[in-house]
């Protein structure tokens, strides 16, 4: 209910119908009511004595008054205003109206963000395209805040109205002559005489409620649309102008541009929707030297021995404090003859490197956004940007986020993203011994880097992106003149399995161009150890401690060796005797150790048949991996590394002849590198957490 302190008291009842039929409460036989009103000291027993006449109290006489006449109404009024009602339901000149309260409301709180983007302590230190792409998120947000306002104003607005017809003591006055005018003459209990008093108030208040409802909206009807009685066909500009500065002034109140841009900056808007799948990656790898892997691939039989496939694929991996991550889809058809399957497929890839879980996925949906640009930029814009809905162009919305991913993750010159196709053949041979996969592959794709950047001339991106809407457009536009990568690769893998134990190897090859020149040679081999041995923790406690015992045994031998001047020949003779004799018993225990653990091993055999056959296969392993890549730059060789490392493998597999999915655990236990990069010669040596 409207405070009464703050309604009009005004006495000017001209537009209202006192309904002099009723007679005036001063005329009623309550001869001293009157007297008694008059003496300020005797307010309280007027009010117990008015109270006995009518069986209702004052605050329950407003109560009626709000709710039967005075929201009723005032719905009434903005409802004519627009509040409530959809766009396509309101008049031109209502939508035309509202647009400019709107407009106005946006245009403040956009300033609004740009005092508050200047002041704001959180934000100090940050460059000038971070700022931007905040003001702009903030804008976005505040596009939707800022009809807050301007129902605000709405309301306020209708309340003048209402109070302008119908004064409330006015009102209220004449709901009390006609609840007396129903008890009055009556001989009704006091329980009946309230609710005859009530029932015949709110009567009253309905009647005036239909007497007044379309003055009321033609009051508003007459600022949207003008006085047509008067034949004025236009709004009342000078009213309109008034609210629009109010709307404003309501804007600043109600701290609409603050609060958008707090919101923004507690959230981190740059993070893209792909941050939701942020803590199950963080999960499956968790350390440095983790990786994980998912293949699905579903076969469709369409004729004896044809068939199509579709398969998708996703891993993740974590090395030296940085985040790989890969997806791709493929479709292809193949044929299965007897022991042979040969398949050639068609895909879509995307690589991301980055300096956590959550760079990375930024990296993806960059790169994903640059792609589809390239094709179709009317459909990434829209995907990309804001909806336009922060003052500013699609294009604007969607190329200020990627230059903030610009800025934020490419800095680090090891991240990337690449986006790209691939074309695929394949043969596989199945025999009751021998297994084996050969498969070549061509790719094509598109390297988005802090390098790849730089090879466009006057290229400005990241923290220098310049953000006028003739920039941003040309920067747009001059990212598909990227030049492409393309890279050819050749993998095998063969599988022994004989009595009691599987052998496996696999190597792969490959050679990249960029832009026609040779970029990189690529070469690996590794070898699977059979998981009877390579599945016992002991390997790992060798790795873990035994290998590094070693290492640091043999460099503080080394050390007392050279140190001749402190130490006697017989010393330092008889210090290494120890540690070497303490470091071979220490060797033996775990050779024990796995021994014991051999011998305890147990073959997953069915005792009758002699035979496993399982549509979920569990395996896990170890495999010694030897990898070189070679560089190449303006044709001549460059950086180079060679790499070995041991990782240990889990993995489940289900398979039927038309689906096959696989999850595979691997965890690096050690890695040893050497190379050259920059004309420097680095060594490496890792051991990993368990």
């Amino acid at each position: 209910m409207p405070s009464k302190s703050m309604m009009s008291t005004s006495k000017d009842t001209e537009k209202v119908d006192t309904n002099k039929t009723l007679p005036p409460i001063a005329q009623t036989k309550s001869s001293n009511l009157t007297d008694l009103q008059k003496t300020v000291g005797n307010q309280e027993l007027a009010r117990i004595a008015e109270e006995e006449q009518f069986g209702l109290t004052e605050t329950e006489f407003y109560t009626i008054y709000e709710t039967n006449l005075y929201k009723p109404l005032k719905s009434e009024v903005l409802y004519k205003f627009g509040v409530g009602r959809s766009a396509f339901r309101r008049s031109k000149k209502l939508n035309d109206f509202r647009q400019t309260m709107k407009d106005a409301a946006r245009a403040q709180a956009s300033e609004d963000i740009a005092t508050h983007l200047d002041s704001n302590s959180s934000l100090a230190g940050n460059s000038n395209i971070s700022k931007q792409f905040n003001s702009m998120l903030a804008n976005k947000e505040a596009h939707s805040q800022s009809k807050v306002s301007v129902n605000s104003i709405m309301e306020k607005e209708s309340d003048r109205i209402l109070h302008k017809l119908v004064p409330e003591d006015t009102a209220v006055q004449q709901l009390k002559q006609a609840a007396l005018a129903s008890v009055s003459s009556s001989t009704l209990k006091e329980k009946d005489k309230k609710k005859k008093a009530a029932s015949s108030a709110k009567d009253k208040a309905k009647d005036l409620l239909e007497r007044f409802k379309e003055p009321a909206i033609n009051e508003a009807r007459i600022i949207i649309k003008g006085d047509q009685s008067a034949g004025a066909a236009e709004p009342n500009q000078v009213k309109v102008d008034d609210m629009t500065k109010e709307v404003k002034g309501q804007v600043t109140l109600d701290q609409i541009g603050e609060k958008a841009l707090k919101k923004v900056i507690e959230t981190d808007s740059v993070n893209s929707g792909l941050s939701k799948i942020a803590p199950i990656i963080n999960s499956a790898v968790p350390y440095d030297g983790d990786s994980a892997s998912l293949d699905f691939e579903l076969k469709i039989p369409v004729s004896s021995g044809v068939f199509v496939s579709i398969g998708l694929g996703a891993e993740a991996e974590k090395d030296d404090g940085h985040m790989t991550i890969g997806a791709n889809i493929a479709v292809g058809a193949g044929v299965s003859a007897g022991i042979t399957d040969v398949a050639v497929k068609l895909g879509m890839f995307i690589e991301a490197k980055g300096s956590s879980v959550q760079s990375s996925l930024n990296l993806v949906s960059y790169g994903m956004y640059r792609n589809m640009n390239a094709g179709l930029p009317s459909l990434a814009q829209r995907l990309w940007g804001k909806g336009g809905l922060s003052g500013k162009s699609r294009l604007e919305e969607a190329e200020l986020w990627a230059a903030t991913v610009e800025a934020r993750e490419m800095e680090d010159t090891e991240n990337y993203v690449d986006v790209g196709q691939s074309l695929s053949a394949s043969a596989e041979i199945e025999t009751g011994i021998y297994s084996g996969e050969f498969e070549l592959s061509g790719q094509r794709y598109t390297k988005y880097s802090k390098e790849s950047f730089e090879t466009i001339p006057d290229l400005l991106f990241g923290e220098n992106t310049e953000t006028t809407l003739d920039a941003l457009t040309q920067k747009s536009t001059r990212m598909n003149q990227l030049k492409t990568y393309k890279k050819l690769s050749a993998s095998s893998s063969t599988e022994l399995t004989l009595p009691g134990v599987t052998l496996a190897f696999s190597a792969e090859g490959a050679i990249t161009f960029f832009d026609r020149a040779l970029e990189q040679l690529e070469a690996s081999i590794s070898v699977d150890l059979p998981g009877e041995i390579a599945g016992f923790s002991a390997w790992e406690t060798i790795v873990e401690e035994a290998i590094p015992k070693v290492i640091s045994a043999t460099a503080k031998i080394q050390k007392l060796i050279q140190a001749k001047n402190t130490t006697s020949t017989g010393q330092t003779n008889n210090v290494q005797d120890a540690r070497m004799k303490a470091l071979q018993e220490q060797l033996e225990n775990k050779a024990s150790e796995l021994t014991t653990m051999l011998s305890e091993a147990t073959e997953t055999v069915d005792p009758e048949t002699g035979e496993v056959e399982s549509v979920v296969e569990k395996d896990s392993g170890l495999t010694l991996n030897f990898g070189l890549e070679l560089g190449f730059k303006d044709g001549k060789s460059g950086d180079w590394k060679i790499e070995f490392d041991i990782t240990k493998s889990s993995s489940i597999k289900i398979e039927t002849p038309f689906l096959s999915l696989e999850l595979e655990k691997s965890r690096k236990l050690m890695s040893a590198s050497r190379g050259k990069k920059d004309g420097q010669i680095e060594k490496e040596l890792n051991f990993y957490q368990s």
